[in-house]
């Protein structure tokens, strides 16, 4: 028997012992070593060995006794030892005896016993143990309400069974529909896998499952009794059914056109001509049929028109445009074809393209119907959302000007948006070094700002302080700047180029930098580009990369250093979907959710545990369903399919999201923020996009006066759903509010503006503000300042202060150094000697010396009252 884990491998021969080879990082081998073997080595201390198993970096083996033995990585218990110590020589699986059969899982372990009962041990975030919970097991427990069971296996992080009346039960992760529930719901006890029986054998990949079933003998085939016409609904078929039979299908021409149908069945062929029609009964699996005798029919009364289909909605506010762009296809023959909005007959005679203004930006369903006499046909709905109603179409830069490169026509830096000039029909912008692009609706490439390279391509170095037309570049799609050159891609799917060239980033076979786009040599089929400080990237439909241009710290993904004047594709990898650059680092997003990097690594940036420049594609450590990516100067973002951030690199101003400004070499998860759904990445700062739950925003009903001490009352209802609700004022937090009403007190009787804001997690919804003030306030006075000097001449003095314009009045409290600790507290009075309006106190008689003759030192407190005596 054979059988392999990720990166190893095992061999059980005919003697008993077993022989592995391949990766051993955690002694998955088990022979005593990390040492990875290019050849098979024996493992260790085993014997009579009848099954073996593979993990994902750990190893199972089963005696001809019924034990279980284990060896290699740990972290999660999937050796079943009661330790997360990896283990580099086998040992035996604690309390697990009468074992008939062994599998293993990414991380976790399952055995079978004769009497037919699971056990499960390892790791366990998904339930893939099946005991109920979602705990990490170190020793095996069983799985729950699962008996009679004949064979099992293990998954990435979901688990099989097959029981001995052919039904096959499933537990654990489900993100793939692995468990055939019909469901993507993560179970933690199994399950029943609908739709199949009489299974004989099952199996599981990472995230997909198989089982082998034996099909029945039929007694009876089905057959079509008749087919008859039904006006402007195509045909109407009659047929008896197969025995036995779990359902029956319609084919038409040898292929499928309708499922799970039952006698008599409707069909349109939106034709006259003859068609062969046949219904197939089917046992659960697809495997498992019979036919009818075809049945051949023309229906030359047709008069129905093929259904229609929308093949887009778009939404111009993506232009900047106003209106709905409606596409569609199909619906013939037909006398007029009908736009539908929500149900109702909108506009007749619909063009596809035309464009239809709905009046708002509320959410609409729409449909075209063609019409064909009195026969018509709907196509499926589609929604739409106008977000911009008869708005402006411009663009807006701020920032750094000295090129021009905010295109405002000036080199004055802003400090708030001003509007580029000359440019309209924006679909998307790039910014360079010092330069900016823009890619118009036309497909034509506009540029302004820095041209010392010639990277507007406009012929010439001259900067340009507005908008000029990139020069022989049409049907563009897709625009991306490196720091001082350019990359286009056309619909034909080539790549265009221009600017500075000092390392070959234009890929043209040449070093000199180019006024005008060339095209990238040798490189078709591209669907997407990405442009770093020096190099450029391009992503081909076949799922390749690659590269060229400045390539010191490896950031082609070739195996070397070495600059590429044209593209070169990147080592060792394929199935990409996504692309991006860094300054001198490279990543790309694979179609299984990883992530791989290669290049510059001095902060981490390659997320795979080290600061090693790479110069072929290294996977960033501990990253799975990841399905978007995004990369600034040296730091790097993946977004997860649970809405999660991950992010590591350079971290110097907190970048990465985690709370430190300490790089991390592995990912770390971005706090406080979730539900994403897009992430994007400046030099040193990274950007999230959250989706939100719908709150009811909160509403301030009314704020009133409450008393003379500067409060006012202020009634509102709370926002909906929301983890807590809060108080802003003059866009100032200043507290949380937990029922109505509160109270707040600004302290004077100047008009502030008022907010409640309503928080569920990342999501905020905030309350129309409202201005409001206490007109009733009795300010508290600002304590009094002493106007005379620090020392005082006892005899016929007088203590001065500064009168205060919000006093009523003042107390002056007087006490000894032994008093002072009490001078502060709420029982002054003790000590008070004055208490009237007037600013000055006769202190000619508080002689220090006879009051505390130890100290000889007196203290004063001073304080103002305003009229409720408040000091």
């Amino acid at each position: 028997a054979i059988t392999g884990g990720y990166y190893h491998s095992l061999a059980l021969k005919s003697d008993g012992t077993v022989w592995a080879w391949g990766h051993n990082n955690y002694g998955q081998l088990g022979d005593g070593t990390t040492t990875d073997r290019l050849t098979p080595v024996q493992v260790q201390n085993l014997t009579n060995i009848v099954a073996i198993a593979g993990g994902s970096s750990h190893s199972l083996a089963l005696k001809s006794d019924g034990t279980v033995w284990a060896w290699g990585y740990n972290n999660y218990g999937q050796l079943g030892d009661g330790t997360t110590t990896n283990r580099l020589t086998p040992i035996q699986v604690q309390n697990l005896t009468n074992i008939v059969a062994i599998t293993g899982g990414g991380s976790h372990s399952l055995a079978l016993k004769s009497d037919g009962t699971v056990w499960a041990w390892g790791y366990n975030r998904y339930g893939q143990l099946g005991d109920g919970t979602t705990t990490n097991r170190y020793v095996p427990i069983q799985v729950q309400n699962l008996t009679n069971v004949i064979a099992i296996a293990g998954g990435g992080s979901h688990s099989l069974a097959l029981k001995s009346d052919g039904t096959v039960w499933a537990w654990g992760r489900n993100n793939y529909g692995q468990l055939g529930d019909g469901t993507t719901t993560a179970r933690n006890t199994p399950v029943q896998v609908q739709n199949i029986a009489n299974v004989n054998s099952v199996a599981a990949g990472n995230s997909h499952s198989f089982a082998w079933a034996n099909c029945p003998s039929f007694s009876v085939y089905p057959q079509i009794t008749g087919i008859e016409h039904e006006p402007c609904y195509g045909v109407i078929i009659s047929f008896t059914l197969g025995v036995p039979a779990t359902r029956h299908n319609l084919y038409v021409d040898g292929l499928l056109v309708k499922s799970n149908v039952i006698s008599p069945v409707s069909y349109d062929p939106e034709d006259t001509y003859e068609h062969s029609y046949t219904i197939r009964a089917i046992y659960f699996s697809d495997m498992c049929f019979v036919d009818s005798q075809p049945y051949t029919f023309s229906d030359t009364s047709n008069s129905s028109p093929s259904k229609p289909t929308i093949t887009a909605v778009n939404d111009l506010e993506l232009n900047f445009l106003s209106g709905i762009q409606i596409f569609y296809e199909g619906g013939s023959p037909s006398t007029r074809r009908d736009l539908y909005m929500d149900g109702n007959l909108v506009q007749m005679n619909f063009v596809s393209g035309q464009i239809y203004q709905p009046g708002d930006t509320k959410l609409h369903f729409y449909k075209i119907r063609a019409i064909n006499g009195e026969c018509y046909k709907d196509s499926d709905e589609l929604i739409g959302v106008d977000r911009r109603i008869n708005s402006s179409i411009c663009s807006f830069t701020w920032g750094f000007n000295y090129y021009g490169q905010l295109g405002d026509g000036t080199t004055t830096s802003r400090e708030t948006p001003t509007q580029v000039q000359n440019l309209s029909d924006i679909v998307t912008v790039s910014g360079g070094g010092a330069h900016s692009l823009a890619l118009k609706s036309d497909g034509t490439v506009w540029a302004w700002g820095n041209n010392s390279s010639g990277q507007l391509g406009d012929g010439t170095t001259t900067e340009s302080h507005e908008p000029i037309q990139v020069q022989n570049l049409t049907n563009v799609i897709d625009i991306v700047c490196g720091n001082v050159h350019c990359l286009a891609l056309k619909s034909d799917g080539t790549v265009w180029a221009w600017g500075n060239n000092y390392y070959g980033q234009l890929g043209d076979g040449s070093t000199i930098d180019r006024y005008v786009p060339v095209q990238v040599s040798n490189l078709t089929n591209v669907v997407a580009i990405a442009g770093g400080w020096y190099h450029s990237l391009a992503l081909k439909s076949d799922g390749t990369v690659w590269a060229w241009g400045y390539n010191y710290y490896g950031q082609l993904g070739d195996g070397t250093t070495t600059n590429r004047l044209t593209p070169v594709s990147v080592q060792n990898l394929s199935n990409v979907i996504a692309i991006a650059a860094g300054e001198y680092h490279t990543i790309a997003l694979q179609n299984a959710g990883t992530v791989w990097a290669w290049g510059r690594n001095n902060y981490g940036q390659l997320g795979d545990g080290t600061t090693t420049n790479k110069n072929i594609p290294s996977q960033v450590q501990n990253l799975e369903d990841i399905v978007s990516i995004a990369v600034g100067e040296s730091h790097s973002l993946a977004l997860k399919d649970d809405g999660t951030v991950w992010s590591w690199g350079f971290n110097s101003v907190g970048q990465l999201g985690d709370g430190t400004t300490t790089n991390r070499l592995t990912p770390v998860q971005v706090q406080n923020i979730t539900k994403n759904v897009a992430v994007a990445a400046g030099t040193h700062h990274s950007i999230s996009v959250s989706s939100c739950v719908l709150i009811t925003p909160p509403v301030i009903s009314s704020i009133e006066n409450y008393d003379q001490s500067c409060s006012l009352k202020i009634s509102f209802t709370l926002g909906s759903p929301a983890t807590k609700n809060e108080l802003w004022v003059d866009s100032n937090y200043v507290k949380d509010v937990n029922s109505s009403p509160d109270y707040y007190s600004p302290q004077d009787n100047f008009e502030h503006q008022f907010m409640i804001r309503a928080v569920n997690g990342s999501c905020i919804v905030d309350s129309i503000p409202i201005s409001a003030a206490e007109t009733d306030c009795v300010e508290i006075p600002i304590p009094p300042e002493v106007a005379v000097g620090n020392d005082y001449v006892w005899a016929g003095e007088a203590m001065q202060w500064n009168l205060e314009p919000t006093a009523s009045g003042y107390k002056v409290y007087r006490g000894t150094k032994n008093q002072l600790e009490n001078l502060c507290n709420e029982n002054q009075d003790f000590c008070q000697r004055y208490n009237r309006p007037n600013n000055y106190l006769d202190v000619s008689f508080d002689d220090p010396a006879l009051i505390d003759p130890e100290n000889k030192v007196l203290y004063y407190l001073i304080t103002g009252y305003n009229s409720l005596g408040q000091e």
